[in-house]
């Protein structure tokens, strides 16, 4: 390639097509598809180094990962069709599949609840449950269709704090949510390419207050939602400026890195959290996104509100 067409290498710590991630113990772990590896970046020292241990089994082609209470790390290997239990230690303890004869299995999307790990199935178009503790297989939610409790291509798993389920339905156009049981509740958004709407919605985030955010990576922006459903904001969008993004996909909230980026933000404002999000192509990388609020905002809103 680079004698082909002039294309350089990529620096050292350059993931050239990142796709999901998640953060552990202040370092972040990331399923690049273009190395089909596990990487740990720590963005303290800068360095980068396989989440997996010489010697032990890899996944084909990793393309989600989560992180459990206990810190394992769960890695959904689409081709695979297993998912690998990695240790603290980098070694693979197990790999989860479901009795399937048909060995159909294509997992795309992962997030641990309290006591299960939800695993979204492309290719069965439901979510396969297993038991964090055994590992064993426990039942499937949903089935393909367009109906409510429904899917056509679930993309992406995550578990908001009362431990409800949401899952990135992407042909559907909508984020659907269940109940800890896997009971339909309701769902965020249609299909469009409105604010409120989406066209290609890829991730799927909750921060502790309940606030959902979803990546849409046709629109490029991330849209962030109450815990009813209803629109609040969006970032991103496409473009060469700061902040912009490129076919965003994985998303995670985080607080741990605060003071690691803490020197970047503007005088004045105070973080409270972080949203990591993964532009799978092109130069941007992992975006880093701080939430929280100026130091001198009620004084800003009383003033603005005394406008005519």
């Amino acid at each position: 390639m680079q004698f082909i067409t002039g294309q350089e290498e990529l620096p050292p710590g350059r993931l050239p097509r990142p796709l999901a991630l998640a953060v552990r113990d202040k370092k972040v772990i990331i399923c690049d598809t273009a190395w089909d590896a596990v990487m740990v970046v720590d963005p303290i020292s800068g360095s980068v180094h396989p989440l997996i241990r010489p010697g032990e089994p890899v996944p084909d082609k990793p393309v989600a990962v989560t992180v459990d209470a206990a810190g394992q790390v769960y890695v959904a290997d689409v081709d695979g069709k297993a998912i690998f239990v990695v240790a603290d230690d980098g070694t693979v303890s197990r790999q989860l599949r479901p009795p399937e004869e048909d060995n159909s299995f294509r997992p795309v999307g992962v997030a641990c609840g309290p006591d299960h790990l939800f695993v979204a199935d492309a290719a069965n178009h439901c979510v396969q449950v297993f038991s964090l503790e055994s590992g064993a297989w426990s039942k499937t939610i949903g089935r393909r269709g367009t109906g409510p409790g429904e899917f056509q291509f679930p993309v992406a798993v995550a578990v908001g704090p009362e431990d409800q389920l949401y899952v990135v339905d992407m042909i559907n156009g909508r984020a659907q949510i269940f109940d800890p049981a896997g009971q339909y509740i309701g769902q965020i958004g249609v299909p469009g390419n409105h604010p409120g709407q989406f066209a290609r919605p890829r991730g799927v985030a909750v921060d502790l207050g309940g606030i959902v955010y979803v990546t849409d990576s046709a629109t490029q922006v991330v849209q962030m939602f109450d815990s009813q459903g209803r629109l609040l904001m969006y970032f991103g969008g496409g473009g060469a400026a700061r902040g912009c993004m490129t076919l965003p996909a994985g998303i995670c909230v985080d607080r741990s890195l605060l003071e690691v980026f803490c020197d970047r933000l503007p005088d004045g404002f105070v973080a409270d959290y972080l949203i990591l999000v993964a532009n799978s192509v092109g130069e941007r990388g992992i975006g880093v996104y701080a939430f929280g609020i100026f130091e001198n905002a009620p004084a800003l809103v009383s003033k603005a509100r005394e406008r005519p």
